[in-house]
């Protein structure tokens, strides 16, 4: 499965621009990725997740929304320390179809129960440096449509700020969540 991961991979890298190829692709594509997933087949989450990262790259159909709960699922079970890894995938949710991300009001929170738990869980500064860059993006790509629970997005950065830091990266990106926090006027 690692090799035609790959090779998967790499036919999916080179159609990109054929959106009818994707389409047909990205059923097979899902239906892999959904039983990895399910079945918490940890050897293949590296793959699987380059996969998703790849076709949510330009946009995100229907199908593919229910990975993000199939993300989720895998990292409060046994997926914790593939965060980073999940980050690219996050990240396509989030930006590349905001609207349709912030129409689940539970996509927002997968996204920020994660941030939360790796910024408070003393797993590193690289993982925690790259879960408050989310919550940052969070921010600015939501910017006026997350006003009423702007102090819940921002509490775990602050938080993460009150316990030793050593790099001056997690101490910027927490900043840094702090002043997008702030209204346009404040800065």
């Amino acid at each position: 499965m690692v090799h035609f991961g790959w090779s998967l991979k790499s036919f999916l890298d080179v159609v990109e621009e054929e959106k009818a190829i994707m389409v047909q692709l990205e059923g097979i594509v899902c239906q892999a990725i959904a039983h990895v997933l399910q079945h918490r087949i940890m050897d293949y989450y590296e793959e699987v997740l380059s996969l998703l990262y790849s076709v949510t790259c330009s946009q995100i159909s229907q199908p593919v929304w229910g990975s993000l709960q199939l993300i989720y699922e895998v990292f409060n079970d046994d997926g914790f320390d593939f965060f980073t890894e999940m980050l690219p995938c996050l990240h396509n949710f989030l930006v590349n179809d905001t609207d349709a991300f912030l129409s689940s009001p539970n996509n927002l929170e997968i996204v920020y129960t994660m941030c939360r738990k790796v910024l408070l869980s003393n797993t590193g500064e690289d993982p925690e440096s790259h879960a408050a860059k989310l919550l940052e993006c969070v921010i600015i790509q939501c910017r006026g449509k997350l006003d009423n629970i702007m102090p819940k997005l921002l509490e775990p950065a602050l938080e993460r700020l009150t316990k030793e830091i050593k790099t001056s990266e997690l101490r910027q990106m927490c900043l840094q969540v702090k002043v997008l926090s702030l209204p346009p006027n404040s800065r």
